[in-house]
């Protein structure tokens, strides 16, 4: 039962990736990876995490000027990640080399519908037919000579 759960509920995951925007600006609440040209530092609760190169985050606001993140994760020049704790990043337009939007991937996510379907059917198939070899009922008496 377990199993069959976690099959439904995989596709409802679905399969994501992220799409470079270009000049297109992205929508307030939008998941995005901000690629920075110019490093960084961001204070993050007791430290300050320096030389930022890239932060995930969920857009909070945007105009001409700056792009507004809450920030889910860092990574610096080093290449050590950190945990972003929803902290609030103002990136100036000047030092943002790319944006990349989270999408969803139509065809990774039709293959993981595909799959789990027939998973699910292989599933099936094989508990009935336990079932059904366990229902035969209880062995007769043993024949007399």
């Amino acid at each position: 039962m377990a199993v069959a759960a976690l099959l439904l509920a995989a596709p409802s995951a679905g399969c994501f990736n992220y799409i470079p925007l270009g000049d297109v600006a992205p929508r307030p609440g939008a998941e995005v990876i901000a690629r920075l040209s110019v490093p960084l530092d961001v204070p993050l609760q007791d430290l300050t995490v320096h030389g930022v190169r890239m932060t995930t985050g969920r857009v909070v606001f945007i105009d001409r000027d700056s792009l507004v993140i809450a920030a889910e994760r860092f990574a610096s020049e080093t290449g050590t990640d950190y945990p972003g704790l929803g902290t609030t990043m103002t990136l100036l337009r000047s030092h943002i080399a790319g944006v990349e939007q989270r999408r969803v991937s139509k065809g990774r996510t039709a293959l993981l519908l595909g799959a789990s379907a027939a998973a699910l059917g292989a599933i099936i198939a094989s508990v009935r037919q336990l079932v059904g070899s366990e229902s035969s009922g209880p062995p007769g008496p043993p024949q007399q000579p």
